[in-house]
């Protein structure tokens, strides 16, 4: 199967710089403004999975890349809105939708949120 060009780049980023995996060659081409891609860290990835954008598994790199092709799908395909995306997502994922102690009495989204209709149906 042919690489696309996005494929082609994020292999040499990762060629050129061993310790930069697939999300942190997404973040770069997606901050500089280069790809319109949806690069995200792992506060981010928490958030897209609960909001039902995944599934969270064992296996990070699928678990990373169905949940970042479900929200591009969703998303205009410009790079700067892809960074703004993601740095809400991340914030959100740090400050309100926390690993442990997610605070879904403060979140705007829990209409939404398949991980609290999950863990709430029986309170």
């Amino acid at each position: 199967m042919a690489q696309s060009p996005l494929q082609r780049i994020v292999a040499a980023l990762k060629r050129r710089f061993p310790s930069v995996a697939e999300p942190g060659a997404d973040r770069i081409l997606m901050l500089c403004g280069s790809h319109a891609v949806l690069g995200m860290e792992s506060n981010a990835l928490r958030v897209l999975c609960r909001l039902g954008y995944g599934k969270e598994t064992k296996n990070y790199t699928k678990m990373y890349r169905d949940a970042r092709d479900a929200a591009m799908a969703e998303l205009p395909k410009r790079a700067r809105m892809m960074a703004e995306a993601s740095l809400l997502l991340r914030e959100h994922g740090k400050e309100t939708c926390k690993t442990s102690a997610p605070r879904c009495e403060e979140c705007p989204v829990t209409s939404a949120c398949a991980w609290y209709r999950a863990h709430t149906r029986n309170q």
